[in-house]
């Protein structure tokens, strides 16, 4: 039986991260750690305190205090946090995000990355085969989803914090021609790989055991473990290096995938990609890694881009 009550702080936010008011009703679902019956509720997002509610839930002093929150709404993909750990000491705050279901992709201008994001220009300009405002602007315009994956991938390794540096400031270049919806390839500092090895015993990455298994002839692989969803992973492949200026680097291969858990990513993720012929979907990644960027209190997860109708 319940002892108390409790408190969560529901955000709703649109694909441009701002608080949501696109349509009328959004489904909400909410269910305790001890049962899968929920409790429905529809909310007229329109008269929502921009965007919030605050849920009354129950307090059980055990797991069935990680609760499950999920919002629908027509047009739109649904959005859903667990767990959700309820305390009555204070409001759990939860931020979830609804994007159209077929969402167009919308990309800040190239003066507005340069000024606002001098970091991300900066990567963005590495192997640039002519200026690098052309070659954004060609990947707006030809690869929106590749670019996207890329725009993804950058902004998360620059919130990954090494002993000397971001992930994104041991990079040297980027191979343009190797961008997928999923993946990019590019050159690093060999720094790269001892940094991030000398980062598992602080729990911020683990090894991937056979690397080779899903990533050709890489030499190790390593998976960040901070959140349940949206992870990125660095493959290295240190038997391709390559020098740039005055730098010998080494072959990177970043990528992010939905699930923290190895097993369910092959059975959940690389399975259903193969048998469908299709790939990590970066619009989906842009929503989990935002939503598990804001539950760890992480600086705003800006990839430059926005979903929209």
């Amino acid at each position: 039986m319940p002892q108390d009550n409790a408190q969560i702080r529901l955000k709703i936010y649109d694909g441009a991260r701002e608080r949501f008011s696109e349509c009328e009703n959004v489904i909400l679902r909410v269910h305790n750690g001890q049962t899968t019956q929920s409790f429905s509720k529809t909310l007229n997002a329109k008269s929502l305190n921009e965007g919030e509610v605050l849920l009354n839930v129950d307090f059980f002093d055990n797991f069935a205090d990680n609760y499950t929150v999920l919002v629908s709404a027509e047009g739109y993909r649904d959005a859903g946090f667990f767990p959700v750990k309820v305390s009555p000491q204070a409001p759990r705050d939860l931020s979830l995000m609804l994007i159209p279901s077929e969402p167009e992709l919308q990309f800040d201008s190239w003066d507005v990355v340069a000024t606002n994001y001098p970091q991300l220009a900066a990567f963005l300009s590495l192997s640039s085969s002519s200026a690098p405002q052309d070659d954004y602007n060609e990947n707006v315009e030809n690869r929106p989803r590749k670019l996207a994956c890329l725009l993804n991938l950058a902004t998360a390794m620059s919130q990954i914090f090494l002993e000397n540096g971001t992930a994104l400031s041991y990079f040297r270049g980027i191979e343009w021609d190797s961008l997928a919806e999923d993946r990019f390839f590019g050159y690093a500092l060999p720094d790269l790989a001892s940094q991030v090895r000398a980062a598992v015993p602080k729990r911020l990455f683990a090894p991937e055991l056979d690397p080779k298994f899903f990533h050709g002839d890489a030499t190790s692989s390593f998976k960040e473990i901070r959140f349940g969803e949206a992870n990125v992973q660095l493959t290295f492949h240190e038997k391709t290096p390559k020098k740039i200026g005055k730098d010998m680097c080494i072959r990177v291969e970043p990528d992010i995938d939905y699930y923290k858990d190895l097993g369910a990513h092959a059975i959940l993720e690389v399975i259903p990609n193969h048998l469908t012929n299709s790939l990590t979907d970066p619009t989906q990644v842009y929503v989990l890694r935002w939503m598990a960027g804001k539950q760890f209190g992480l600086p705003e997860f800006d990839p430059t881009y926005r979903l929209v109708e």
